[in-house]
């Protein structure tokens, strides 16, 4: 068994059922049963409360597989609940901080941090300051730590409930080159690795973003394809 967890391009947004991350790797890998647990608009946050609060672990059948995260470094302000994530009336959505002690806890939801949320939404409903303030907050290392130990705690609830199975977190540079992206994913990489944390890189020559995406900016069922082509070498 494999599960994909991600956002909207382990989904499968725009793509037909058959051009998706799960149906094409479960043509490929004919052992095993592929579960697509992308989510729309989701981020590591929400598949950590799906796992932590919703049970969703209990939808697999299996007694052992492999648990798969695919990261995409636009994930980082989905997470922290970034002014722009905020745009998609994602309020809602889980808000997990990083404690002194390192622990991850869960905090409600992005409106329960009253103050900061309406900030960002009153920027967001003003072109002109939206424009000046493109992007708040800026990610930094707290951030990036923050992730990982998101994906420290998935792994460990999962582990716990097949002691058997694997968790690793696919860190994708493919999507695009930028410098600062490129940068954070460094640093995820590194913070992976001292909490002991199952990780494989996924580089490519070719920024996906434009060549390989929807206007939208999801991935096409060509960029799927190739895509399936990485997660398939790494998996082996």
């Amino acid at each position: 068994m494999y599960s994909y967890i991600g956002d909207s391009n382990v989904f499968g947004d725009g793509c037909k059922e058959e051009d998706t991350l799960a149906a094409l790797l479960s043509k490929d890998l004919k052992d095993f049963y592929v579960y697509n647990w992308g989510l729309q608009g989701g981020g590591p946050h929400d598949s950590l409360y799906l796992i932590e609060f919703r049970n969703a672990l209990k939808l697999i059948k299996e007694k052992e597989g492999v648990l798969v995260y695919n990261f995409f470094p636009f994930l980082f302000e989905r997470t922290i609940g970034s002014k722009n994530y905020l745009k998609w009336s994602r309020k809602s959505s889980p808000y997990y901080q990083l404690n002194e002690n390192e622990s991850v806890s869960y905090y409600g939801t992005f409106e329960d941090r009253f103050f900061i949320t309406s900030f960002y939404k009153f920027i967001n409903k003003y072109k002109w300051l939206d424009s000046l303030l493109p992007k708040l907050p800026q990610i930094h290392r707290r951030h990036i730590k923050l992730v990982a130990h998101i994906f420290k705690k998935i792994g460990g609830i999962y582990k716990a409930t097949f002691p058997k199975g694997k968790f690793v977190v696919f860190i994708n540079n493919s999507y695009d080159q930028d410098p600062a992206h490129l940068w954070q994913n460094k640093q995820l990489e590194i913070y992976l690795k001292e909490l002991g944390v199952n990780y494989k890189v996924i580089n490519s020559e070719v920024s996906f973003k434009g060549k390989y995406t929807f206007p939208d900016g999801h991935i096409t069922p060509e960029g799927q394809r190739i895509q399936t082509g990485f997660y398939k070498k790494n998996l082996e």
